[in-house]
């Protein structure tokens, strides 16, 4: 008689891909986040709302005198060549954008922004003092957002909603400088509300994962990057120009025609927290069915991204 035995192993992640989370409080050095609401209604157009502890994303918001509201959500020192940042080298598998849902709506579409913006300055008319206005108001259209639809949510209230933003990463890893982030546009007027980074419970505020491979012989640069000494500071600079459309051509870009997203699948993957607890990033430790502990968070997840080790070994009995 032959009897097979089959074993199942949990694999560490560590052992295939690095993951680094970031999230405004969480102590690590580059984890500053930055967030705004931008409304449209008079009144509230000029408005910087960046120190609100909550993002309202409505067509219509009675609060903002029935205006239309979206968000604005950016983490400026993700990316970059030091340890804990996600580096130019970085073969991104993948990147999500964890929101929680305090208030639930309808449909709420993720866009890249293409144009910069300061956060204490920003309104749904301006970009900044220096920088002027947006090239289409509250960055509601292209050229000021990108054609692509990155991801869509539709909330659940007490709920996180995970959205797969990886061609953005992926842009921003190689051009750190032009990580303008992501807006939030509702596609409804049933709004949505989320805990910005002003949330006083900071386990409920914005947080980024990305899941990635680093060349084994990849070394962090400790040296802060330090001004060209021969820079003429009297020589005429170049005027700003519109950053290409970048977002929407690194991955599927979208029908013009058709208005379909961008992508080929429906992005399951974007919406699973609904139906699958791997994506919370409450980080509760659970058993796998393999029987090890997994532990639900972005980090965790990525663990379940590895491949499950097989090993078939082979008894023979004596008859």
């Amino acid at each position: 008689m032959h009897r097979w035995i089959v074993l199942f192993s949990c694999v560490s992640t560590s052992a295939f891909a690095d993951s680094l989370s970031f999230v405004e409080g969480d102590g690590g050095a580059y984890s500053t986040t930055e967030d705004t609401v931008l409304i449209a209604s008079e009144g509230w157009s000029e408005t910087n709302l960046s120190g609100e502890a909550s993002l309202t994303i409505d067509q219509e918001d009675g609060s903002y005198g029935y205006g239309e509201t979206s968000a604005l959500i950016r983490f400026p020192d993700a990316f970059g060549q030091s340890e804990g940042q996600i580096p130019k080298e970085a073969e991104i598998v993948s990147a999500w954008l964890h929101l929680y849902i305090s208030n639930p709506g309808g449909l709420v579409q993720a866009y890249e922004v293409l144009e910069d913006w300061v956060e204490d300055e920003v309104t749904w008319e301006s970009r900044s003092d220096d920088l002027g206005p947006w090239q289409v108001a509250g960055a509601a259209a292209h050229p000021s957002h990108a054609t692509k639809v990155l991801d869509e949510f539709e909330g659940i209230e007490g709920d996180w909603v995970t959205l797969s933003i990886d061609s953005a990463v992926e842009f921003w890893a190689q051009r750190p400088e032009e990580n303008f982030g992501v807006l939030l546009q509702a596609q409804s007027d049933d709004g949505t509300d989320i805990p910005s980074s002003e949330a006083m419970d900071a386990t409920l505020r914005p947080m980024l994962t990305v899941v990635f491979h680093l060349p084994h012989d990849w070394e962090p640069d400790d040296e802060e990057e330090k001004p060209d000494d021969d820079d003429d500071d009297d020589e005429p600079k170049d005027e700003e120009e519109p950053q290409d459309d970048t977002g929407s051509t690194m991955g599927d870009t979208a029908s013009a025609d058709s208005g379909e997203k961008g992508v080929d699948s429906e992005l399951d993957s974007g919406n699973s927290n609904q139906d699958d607890d791997l994506s919370s990033p409450n980080g509760d430790l659970v058993s796998s069915s393999c029987g090890c502990a997994a532990r639900l968070s972005p980090i965790g997840l990525s663990a379940w991204l590895s491949l499950v080790g097989l090993a078939l070994i082979r008894r023979r009995s004596d008859p």
